[in-house]
């Protein structure tokens, strides 16, 4: 372990401090010199041609999973195949994201209206909630979904004026905040 390792070198002499022990350990493991000391017991320690102890597939793999599909996931087949068995609900969240993707590349409302009559009725329901808050905004969305240009320039430099007016709070007068509005427009790279 590496609490050993440290007090057997300093019993030798050594006077850096723990901290500074530890990481040059992680250092030396990084460039693969060593093997990192690990907080292992010494019957739990493996070999490195042994298999693993735990298999497992992290959190933040199934949401790669699930939002660039299987040609770009890094979890194994097998893994994959006893998720979709094991959960079925993250195949259901996976074809949702795409048909919903869908709508949007090929910019078609019949394709909106579809996906929301799909899912107003699912057995899941927060797609559900999502389905009806689709169709309560429907020309919103089908705006968006259909035209070519978005509003969201403008809702960033709403943001951005919004950001100076309460900077300059209480500090400044309207001569100060139109300043500090209109000059940096003039001064973008």
């Amino acid at each position: 372990m590496k609490k050993d390792v440290y007090y057997y070198i300093t019993k030798k002499g050594y006077k850096g401090g723990r901290t500074q022990f530890y990481k040059y350990c992680e250092h030396l493991a990084e460039i693969e010199m060593v093997d990192l000391p690990g907080n292992l017991r010494i019957d739990e320690y493996r070999d490195e041609k042994t298999k693993l102890k735990y298999h497992y597939v992290t959190r933040n793999q199934i949401f790669h999973y699930i939002w660039n599909g299987e040609d770009k996931s890094d979890i194994q087949k097998d893994d994959i195949e006893y998720i979709k068995k094991s959960f079925p609900v993250i195949q259901d969240l996976t074809k949702c994201l795409f048909q919903f993707r869908n709508i949007f590349e090929k910019k078609n409302k019949e394709l909106l209206s579809e996906y929301i009559n799909t899912y107003k009725d699912c057995s899941l329901n927060p797609l559900k909630k999502f389905a009806v808050g689709l169709e309560k905004d429907i020309a919103a969305v089908t705006n968006a979904a259909v035209a070519e240009y978005s509003n969201g320039f403008v809702e960033g430099t709403i943001n951005k004026l919004k950001i100076i007016k309460r900077i300059a709070y209480g500090r400044c007068k309207i001569s100060l905040l139109r300043a500090k509005i209109l000059l940096p427009t003039f001064f973008c790279l």
